[in-house]
């Protein structure tokens, strides 16, 4: 029997054309994290479990924005990531300026129905106690899970060597994961700090889970306080933080709730 965290993620997997059958994390991989000034990039979409992933074709459909930004820009002058629609890499860039450079793609919303059981099972496996129980409040604990779910996923890309930029620049996505600093910053010992914003409020008591390409057995977890903010043990590598907040949908009478998935990828240099 599929689990319900693949069942959720085979509607975007056939918006997107794939014929995968396991997913759970959504990301922007790029062929570099990284990479010297002029180089040319590929940017993966990638959906799969434990940072081991798929790659997906561009999907018009399913995009809604995928825009990047270089040092200095504001936010109203990001630019389009250009890609081939059905085709993978999902884009490509090529960065002109040295430091840190952020890519962003957010998807429309696909419409999911489960049955109960695997929804609550969804429910459990992603942290998602408050909804389980806010429909045993409302009689609604045996019903199918009606749900409109979007992704939100974010890579931070430091050009020439140079770190230099707003580690914690907030983009206003849906939801999003925004760093409080460089993590190749911290001090021994020191733990990176991490929120999670709404719309650009912070959420309490969200699941914020991080994993490392090297070693993806490891989970690190925590969830978030009354400001939104988790602090996690990150070292040098690769990592994918990643994040699901739902709400009761009020917008669509045949959906019941509103999901939004965020992820963030990065890399932190050896200290060596």
């Amino acid at each position: 029997m599929l689990s319900s965290r693949t069942l959720l993620s085979l509607i975007a997997l056939s918006l997107l054309g794939s014929t995968a059958v396991q997913a759970h994390d959504f990301w922007v991989a790029p062929s570099a994290f990284q990479p010297a000034k002029g180089q040319r990039l590929t940017l993966q979409i990638e959906v799969g479990d434990q940072f081991a992933g798929e790659r997906l074709a561009r999907s018009p459909e399913l995009i809604e924005r995928f825009q990047s930004l270089a040092p200095g820009q504001e936010l109203g002058e990001a630019k389009p990531v250009v890609g081939i629609d059905g085709r993978a890499p999902a884009g490509y860039l090529r960065p002109q300026e040295s430091g840190l450079h952020w890519v962003a793609l957010t998807t429309n919303p696909v419409a999911l129905t489960l049955p109960s059981i695997q929804f609550e099972t969804y429910l459990e496996e992603e942290g998602l106690q408050a909804v389980r129980s806010e429909r045993q409040r409302r009689g609604e604990g045996l019903a199918p899970g009606r749900e409109r779910y979007s992704r939100c996923a974010k890579a931070a890309l430091t050009v020439d060597g140079d770190r230099s930029g707003d580690w914690s620049l907030a983009w206003g996505l849906p939801l999003e994961l925004v760093l409080d600093g460089d993590p190749a910053a911290l001090a021994p010992e020191e733990r990176l700090g991490v929120r999670v914003l709404a719309s650009g409020k912070p959420v309490a008591k969200v699941l914020v889970t991080a994993i490392e390409a090297g070693d993806p057995e490891r989970v690190l977890a925590a969830r978030t306080d009354e400001h939104g903010r988790v602090r996690l043990p990150i070292e040098a590598g690769t990592w994918l933080i990643s994040a699901v907040h739902m709400t009761r949908d009020t917008d669509q009478a045949d959906s019941d709730w509103r999901s939004h998935w965020a992820s963030l990828t990065f890399a932190v240099p050896s200290a060596d």
